[in-house]
């Protein structure tokens, strides 16, 4: 459990007798400013994020933990950005697989801060190595700062991106503001995650947040927009 205005994270252990007892307290690393904003378990690795590490200014940091034959976890790896800028925010979400992880970069700075997400690969030795960049697709009149990668989900060959900020500009007449987006891509062997289709909710309004959170499973896709009215209830949020 994160506990990010601590700088620490919290690892419970569930008993024999369906209790959790605190097992460890990991402090974050000399000069970490949201160390926990993101947690992740994998087997017997651990990831933890720390988005507004300044290294330089809030290009954050992750990193990885190996739990050894004691139960205690140490840290292994620190994993930055192999190009990193200011406010970039790497590690604001992720995902831990067995041998991949996904991190994403919400402020990346491509054409403008549309975000990315980055995959990681886990070699032999167990040294995580930076791969594939993940970039927002763009379109004509998208505006800055959609925050493509604030949740990531993937199962098999198909990873879901969200992008909770998607709209377009103030100046076009279908301007939607925070309407969000939930970006689909599908794993092609020998090129790589390629981009197949922008998911949009069916009765699109402004500042709904379409895309805080994403699920795949198989062939089926949950989308959250938590800020949706429904029933006449302001912020009761949907999922679709």
């Amino acid at each position: 459990i994160g506990a990010q205005g601590m700088d620490a994270v919290y690892v419970y252990e569930l008993q024999a007798g369906g209790q959790w007892r605190l097992q460890q307290r990991l402090n974050g690393p000399e000069g970490s400013n949201d160390f926990g904003r993101a947690v992740a378990i994998k087997g017997d690795v651990m990831f933890v994020t720390d988005p507004w590490f300044d290294g330089p200014r809030d290009s954050g940091r992750v990193y990885a933990y190996q739990r050894g034959a004691d139960g205690s976890w140490t840290l292994t790896q620190t994993i930055a950005s192999l190009v990193p800028q200011s406010h970039m925010l790497l590690g604001w979400s992720l995902k831990l697989l067995e041998d991949k992880a996904y991190i994403s970069a919400i402020r990346k700075n491509t054409t403008g801060r549309q975000g990315a997400v980055y995959e990681y690969t886990r070699e032999e030795g167990g040294l995580w190595v930076e791969g594939q960049e993940i970039l927002a697709p763009l379109w004509d009149g998208q505006h800055d700062d959609s925050q493509f990668g604030n949740h990531i989900a993937v199962d098999g060959d198909t990873m879901v991106i969200g992008q909770h900020l998607f709209g377009y500009d103030r100046a076009a007449p279908e301007y939607l503001s925070n309407q969000g987006a939930a970006q689909v891509y599908r794993r092609v062997p020998g090129v790589g995650w390629q981009h197949e289709k922008m998911l949009l909710p069916s009765d699109a309004v402004a500042n709904i947040r379409f895309g805080y959170q994403v699920m795949v499973k198989d062939d089926l896709i949950v989308v959250t927009a938590y800020l949706a009215k429904e029933d006449n209830q302001t912020n009761a949020g949907t999922a679709f």
